[in-house]
């Protein structure tokens, strides 16, 4: 009821339906899951915890990805094309620092894993980037400057590649 008509429950679609729930709830599991992977404290006493945690992280990041990538295709753009661009953009960076982070924990090559798996974690919360972004803009500008109803207005395509790219750049910056 929540969501933009089409884009929430739709009677008589499963797949959508189900494509749908499982992002949102899976979206739930990695934020918690993706914050106790970065606790040194686990990762130091507990590490038989955080290889079986991320390895979820990291199943989940695909499902998420994927279903997203599903939803995008098969349900259209909630927030217009830049933005339904931008997500696959998301989706495709996330299961590829993913997998990079799987990568480099099976070589055993810890310092390169944690930088992939950190790229992957900050990837995962690029939806919540967008709507911090969009509200943060409209209470510092006291309403929707640069944004139309298509969500084709220039602060509109700069925070469809923003809420994915600038997170990304501020950890590359940090790294």
């Amino acid at each position: 009821a929540v969501l933009p008509a089409g884009h929430g429950y739709n009677h008589g679609d499963t797949a959508g339906n189900l494509a749908l729930g499982v992002h949102l709830l899976m979206a739930v599991f990695v934020t918690f899951a993706g914050s106790l992977q970065l606790v040194p404290a686990i990762r130091g006493k507990a590490p038989r915890f955080h290889r079986w945690n991320g390895r979820a992280f990291i199943a989940v990041a695909f499902v998420i990805a994927l279903s997203g990538l599903f939803i995008a295709f098969t349900r259209g753009a909630v927030a217009g094309t830049y933005m339904a661009i931008g997500n696959m953009l998301n989706a495709v960076l996330l299961m590829l620092c993913a997998g990079q982070a799987l990568r480099f924990a099976r070589k055993k090559r810890f310092d390169l894993h944690g930088r992939w798996a950190l790229r992957a974690f900050v990837l995962m919360l690029g939806v919540f980037f967008y709507r911090l972004g969009m509200m943060l803009w409209f209470a510092a500008n006291q309403g929707p400057v640069g944004h139309t109803e298509a969500f084709d207005g220039p602060f509109d395509i700069a925070l469809a590649f923003g809420h994915v790219l600038v997170p990304v750049a501020i950890l590359e910056l940090y790294l």
